[in-house]
């Protein structure tokens, strides 16, 4: 992923797309899921989804708030409501849900807990 496409600041997000520019609040995002488009991501939000180029490996690098999940899911466990252990699932505040590996299950657990 190049520079141009994610930018930081301290609490928003800009990220590039093929049509237009976004800022995205920090606060507003639920989760990152690789797309079935190779290189691309798609970032789910409160209330919208955005499809771009990048990697979640950088993301995550430069947000210290999103937690990877998942090799193909990097979340904000802020706007998280319910971990589910038996079916390996987190669930955001509009309803959505993104898996967790049995590997990053008790990370998850301990940085909800500090929360």
């Amino acid at each position: 992923m190049s520079n141009q496409n994610v930018k930081d600041n301290s609490d928003m997000m800009f990220i590039s797309t093929k049509f237009k520019d976004i800022y995205v609040p920090l606060d507003e995002i639920l989760y990152f899921e690789t797309s079935p488009q190779p290189h691309r991501l798609i970032l789910n939000t409160s209330t919208d989804q955005f499809e771009f180029y990048g990697r979640l490996s950088e993301i995550e690098e430069k947000y210290d708030q999103l937690i990877r999940s998942h090799k193909s899911f990097l979340v904000n466990l802020s706007n998280a409501i319910e971990l589910n252990k038996s079916n390996l699932s987190i669930k955001f505040i509009n309803g959505c849900e993104c898996y967790v590996s049995r590997r990053k299950i008790k990370k998850i657990q301990s940085v909800i807990s500090r929360n």
